[in-house]
């Protein structure tokens, strides 16, 4: 507007009241080029005003509440020239990934009403299990019964398997206004370890390499030993109890929590499952409930996502109308780990560098630990660190995340990057890959060796 002006004083508004509109690129940013008449910078929008949308909106209405006079007729050289350098003047508008991931967390529903309504009636029933596909919205659903029990008068316990759920968990507990005093959150193994403690017994973590050692102490004398703690009345007890993964669960893990009941009874024990995530292999073996809600709504990925992690795991669940198209599941091949390596910074730099994702929302997950996987023994990717937990991808800025799908388990990532996908690993089977893809939110990549093969149509580079 200010350089039609300078070029053209004599052109301004030509109606004789206040008028105006306004246009917004929400999944996109302005790159380069002069805007055209009537898209000044003031009542245009671009991704990056949306935080602040409420003073662009102000800045919009107070730009056309300038009254001006009608100009007179331009001569035909005269609007030649407008038409070239005002009407339409050269302009690059470019959508980015990443700008399309900041309008995404904004617009991606976490939790429905549909779901939440349910759950209030449930209250009444002592044995729950609400059964879905990978994000249905199980964990949300998990925090709110226990958040609504609470509510209650009552002393929750939310128990899962996976240390990074519990503390994610356990944040989550921590950022509410009331009730969080009468909600614990534990994961399994850590209560076990407490049980020595108040046992009195010292005990010697096993070698993890050692997976029969491992196997022996953790499915068998730590579970025992939370049994005798409870047996001598020294351990805590709570009114109710959620347990969210329960797939993870061994069957005979259920009677101990039971055990943790102060009333079983009367006590409340719900359970949120997804028996095609059993990536552990506990077969699944739920105890009876009176009641069971079924979850179909997937509220955690873009529609594509969705699909394929739908097809993946072979579950029923759709999206929402509203849900956000996103964009095509790639698939890369490799054939060495030398050849993944440099497939995947390559990969990781696009993203960055020219997609413009922020670090902080990509993960890189593999079938083993970061000592055992594509990356082993870096701290560095194209120059990005590497953070191995959600607590230090929350402190270092700029970090990627790598973490095993095993210990990711639960959680959730902007962009999810699958590495070292090999069906002839033995912890790399089917529910394995398919929990590792649905903790992508909106965009996910599957770096997999030749002989995988994937259940849908994405597209493969």
């Amino acid at each position: 507007q200010n350089r039609s002006q300078k070029a053209f004083p004599r052109i301004t508004a030509n109606f004789p009241f206040v008028h105006g509109h306004a246009v917004a690129f929400p999944l996109a940013n302005f790159e380069s080029g002069s805007l055209p008449l009537g898209a000044n910078r003031g009542i245009t929008f671009f991704q990056s005003d949306l935080p602040d949308i409420g003073k662009r909106v102000m800045d919009a209405m107070e730009f056309w509440a300038q009254k001006v006079r009608p100009p007179e007729p331009l001569s035909e050289k005269e609007f030649k020239r407008f038409r070239k350098d005002v009407l339409h003047p050269h302009l690059y508008i470019t959508t980015k990934l990443g700008e399309e991931i900041e309008g995404g967390r904004q617009q991606m529903i976490r939790l429905s009403q549909e779901q939440v309504q349910p759950l209030k009636g449930l209250a009444c029933n002592q044995r729950i299990r609400v059964k879905g596909g990978a994000g249905t919205g199980k964990t949300l659903l998990a925090l709110e019964f226990a958040r609504k029990l609470a509510g209650e008068g009552k002393k929750a316990l939310i128990v899962c398997f996976n240390e990074s759920l519990a503390d994610y968990l356990r944040k989550e507990v921590g950022t509410w206004e009331s009730s969080r005093d009468r909600v614990e959150v534990r994961h399994f193994h850590g209560m076990c370890l407490d049980a020595y403690r108040v046992l009195g017994r010292d005990f010697h973590l096993p070698d993890p390499r050692d997976a029969q050692a491992a196997g022996e102490f953790w499915n068998g004398e730590a579970p025992c030993a939370l049994v005798e703690a409870l047996a001598g009345g020294d351990f805590p007890r709570w009114d109710a109890i959620v347990a969210d993964e329960g797939q993870d669960f061994k069957e005979d893990w259920w009677k101990i929590l039971e055990n943790c009941l102060v009333d079983r009874e009367k006590g409340h024990l719900a359970i949120f499952c997804d028996p095609s995530q059993d990536i552990f292999g506990s077969g699944c073996h739920l105890p009876a409930c009176s009641t069971e809600l079924p979850l179909t709504t997937n509220f955690r990925n873009t529609r594509k996502v969705a699909e394929f992690v739908k097809k993946l795991g072979k579950v029923s669940m759709e999206s929402p109308l509203s849900c956000l198209e996103g964009r095509d599941v790639t698939v890369k091949r490799y054939k060495t780990l030398d050849e993944e390596l440099e497939i995947l910074g390559n990969l990781v730099k696009e993203l960055i560098e020219v997609q413009r994702v922020n670090p902080g929302y990509i993960a890189i997950l593999t079938p083993h630990s970061p000592n055992h996987s594509v990356l082993r023994g870096k701290n560095k990717l194209v120059g990005y660190p590497l953070v191995f937990s959600s607590q230090e991808r929350n402190e270092v800025k700029d970090a990627i995340l790598h973490m095993s799908i095993y210990k990711f388990k639960g959680l959730e990532s902007e962009v999810v990057i699958l590495a070292d996908i090999d069906p002839e690993d033995d912890l790399c089977k089917d529910p394995v890959v398919y929990s590792g893809a649905s903790r992508a939110c909106q965009s996910l990549y599957i770096l997999a060796s030749k002989g995988w093969q994937n259940p849908g149509d994405p597209s493969e580079k």
